[in-house]
Formats: C-alpha cells, sequence, structure tokens
C-alpha cells in the first residue's frame, strides 16, 4: 500500500496487487475479502489473467470510492534510463516505445506515482543476468 500526499491531492490509499490470476474462485473470494477490508481509493489489480469475456468475474469486487484512470503492467521499457537502469550506460538513449509511452501520459496528464513522489530514487523490477543489470520495467 502507499499513499500520495502531493498538489492538493490529499492523502489516499491505494493497493497495488500482483495477484497472478483470479480463476479459482476460492482465491478470488479471499482476495476480495482482503481487498473490501483494507478498502482501498485506488485499486490496481495486476496479472489477473483473465480474458476479456471473464471480466464479468470482477463485478463482486470491491469498488473503491474514487474513479481514476490507471494504467500499468509488465511494459518492458524504461521510461528514464538514467534513473531506471542500474548501469544506464547499456543505453541512454530513451525507445520509441518509451518515447511513445511518455507522449500518451503527457497528452492524457497522467503521471508515474513513483517518479512524482521520488523524483531521483532507484529502484528496479527486473534483474538481467546477460548485462548483469537491474531495470525498472514495470509501472503503476
Amino acid at each position: 500500500m502507499a499513499g500520495l500526499n502531493r498538489s492538493g491531492l490529499g492523502s489516499l490509499r491505494s493497493v497495488r496487487w500482483n495477484i497472478k490470476g483470479l480463476h479459482h474462485p476460492i482465491k478470488r473470494c479471499r482476495i476480495f475479502s482482503h481487498l473490501k477490508a483494507l478498502a482501498p481509493e485506488i485499486l490496481f489489480l495486476q496479472e489477473t489473467h483473465l480474458r476479456v469475456n471473464e471480466h464479468s468475474k470482477l463485478k463482486t469486487a470491491p469498488t473503491p470510492r474514487h474513479i481514476s484512470l490507471n494504467s500499468g503492467g509488465d511494459f518492458n521499457l524504461v521510461l528514464q534510463p538514467n534513473l531506471d537502469r542500474s548501469n544506464p550506460t547499456l543505453s541512454k538513449i530513451v525507445s520509441k516505445s518509451a518515447s511513445a509511452v511518455l507522449s500518451f501520459m503527457e497528452s492524457y496528464k497522467l503521471f508515474d506515482p513513483l517518479r512524482y513522489t521520488n523524483p531521483t530514487s532507484q529502484q528496479y523490477s527486473f534483474f538481467s543476468s546477460v548485462h548483469h543489470s537491474y531495470s525498472r520495467i514495470d509501472f503503476f
């Protein structure tokens, strides 16, 4: 759980959870019960593994009070090589894919919550044994 407190946003309780699948009814019930107890204002579930025709399984999920546009996932790209790679000399150039994501974020006035609250922090979500480096390639 993490809260934001910037630019008049107030204090928001958010939950980001990689649940690794929601297919099993018992697991789904336990997750939803736990989320109801947490009472998040912003909820982001990663890797539900649900197909489009299975989204009705989310109808019983607790609904946060605030509705917002959230995007996240395993993008497999770095937005800021100098901060999102442990070894920025591998590539200091922002890729075309990263440029497209940054352009989309700018167009819709979206922001990266981690970078917003920790503008110089270096945190990583992936290790490449081939390059012997860490990267931040997963975003919320």
